[in-house]
C-alpha cells in the first residue's frame, strides 16, 4: 500500500470515528431534551403556562424554571455542535505562509478577563438557577455553597462589564451590519461545507458582530439588573421584571456564548490561537475574511496617481493591521 492510499484509508478511519462518536453525543443531548420535555409535562408545567396565559408562562418559566429552560437550551445547542462536527466536520487552513495581525496585546489580554469573567458567571448563575429550580432547590437552597457563589459571581460581574467599555470603544465601528453580511447568511457562512470558497466577510462576520452586541449591550443590562437584585430596588412586582429581564437576557448570552466557543475551538482548527499569539494565517484570512483579505493586500497607491483611489467600503479598523512575512 502507498503512504498516500496509507493516509487516506487512515483519514477515512478517522472520519467515521468522528461521526460516530458525534452521533451519540448529539442524540445523547437531544435524549435529554426529550425527557426534560417529557418531565415538564409530566408535572403539569405545559398545562400552568396554558392556562395563565403567555406573559405569565413566561414569568414562571424564566423565573424558579429558568435553570431548566437554560439547561435545554445548552443540550439542544450541544446536539446540533455534535452533529455538525460529525457530518460536516471542522475547517482546517494551513498554517504556512504569511501572517497577518488582527488582536493587539492589550485587547488580547482584555478579551481573555471577558471570556473567563463571562464563563464564571454563567457557571455560577447557572448554580444559583438550579438552587430555586423544582428538582435541584431541594439540594441546594440555602447551603453555603450556593452563598459563597453570590460572592465570585458579583466580582466576576465587575471584571466582566469592566472589560466591555474597552472592547466596545475598540470594536463598535467594525462591528456595525453591512450590506456584505446578507451575503454571509445566505451561505450560513460556508460552515455547511468544507470546500474553500471565499466567504463575504470583513474583519468580523455577522454571527461574531451578533455575538458581539449581544455580549456588549447584554452585558450592560445584566450588570444594571443585577445590581438592582442586590440593592434590592423597588418593590416586589418591579423586581420580578428585573429578575425576568435578566434571566431572558443570560439565557440569550449561554445559548451564543456555546456557539461562539464551538466556532473557534472546534469548527475552525487552530482559530483560537488568533487570541493567543494575535495572528491569523493567510489562507484562512482569504477565506474566511475574503473583503478584509482584499483590502490589507490591495497595492499601496502611487504617489503619481491623477486621481485618488477609491476609498473602501469599510476603513481599516486596526491601524496597525499590515500583512507581514513569517520569520
Amino acid at each position: 500500500m502507498t503512504e498516500n492510499a496509507l493516509d487516506q484509508s487512515t483519514s477515512r478511519v478517522l472520519r467515521i470515528v468522528r461521526l460516530a462518536l458525534a452521533s451519540v453525543l448529539s442524540l445523547a443531548a437531544f435524549a435529554s431534551v426529550a425527557l426534560l420535555l417529557a418531565r415538564a409535562s409530566s408535572i403539569g408545567v405545559f398545562g400552568e403556562l396554558l392556562r395563565h396565559g403567555a406573559w405569565t408562562g413566561v414569568a414562571t418559566l424564566m423565573g424558579q424554571d429558568a435553570f431548566w429552560v437554560v439547561a435545554t437550551l445548552v443540550l439542544l445547542v450541544s446536539g446540533a455542535a455534535a452533529g455538525h462536527y460529525g457530518i460536516v466536520g471542522p475547517r482546517r487552513f494551513s498554517h504556512a505562509g504569511r501572517r497577518f495581525r488582527f488582536f493587539p496585546v492589550a485587547i488580547r489580554i482584555t478579551h481573555l478577563l471577558a471570556a473567563l469573567a463571562c464563563a464564571t458567571l454563567i457557571l455560577t448563575g447557572a448554580t444559583m438557577m438550579a438552587a430555586a429550580a423544582p428538582g435541584t432547590r431541594e439540594i441546594l437552597e440555602g447551603t453555603d455553597f450556593v452563598r459563597r457563589l453570590w460572592t465570585v459571581h458579583g466580582t466576576a460581574a465587575i471584571v466582566f462589564v469592566c472589560a466591555l467599555p474597552i472592547l466596545l470603544v475598540r470594536w463598535a465601528a467594525v462591528m456595525l451590519p453591512r450590506v456584505h453580511d446578507l451575503g454571509w447568511i445566505r451561505i450560513f457562512g460556508g460552515y455547511l461545507s468544507t470546500a474553500k470558497r471565499p466567504v463575504p466577510a470583513h474583519m468580523f462576520n455577522i454571527g461574531q458582530k451578533s455575538w458581539f452586541w449581544l455580549a456588549t449591550l447584554g452585558g450592560f443590562v445584566m450588570g444594571a439588573t443585577g445590581l438592582m437584585m442586590f440593592l434590592f430596588v423597588g418593590g416586589p412586582r418591579f423586581l420580578n421584571l428585573v429578575a425576568l429581564v435578566h434571566h431572558v437576557t443570560a439565557t440569550a448570552i449561554v445559548a451564543m456564548f456555546c456557539v461562539h466557543h464551538y466556532m473557534s475551538l472546534f469548527a475552525i482548527k487552530g482559530s483560537i490561537r488568533s487570541m493567543i499569539d494575535g495572528h491569523k494565517h493567510e489562507e484562512e484570512v482569504a477565506i474566511m475574511h475574503s473583503l478584509y483579505y482584499a483590502e490589507l493586500t490591495a497595492p499601496e497607491p502611487t504617489a503619481n496617481a491623477d486621481q485618488a483611489p477609491d476609498s473602501p467600503s469599510e476603513p481599516p479598523p486596526v491601524a496597525e493591521v499590515r500583512p507581514r512575512q513569517d520569520q
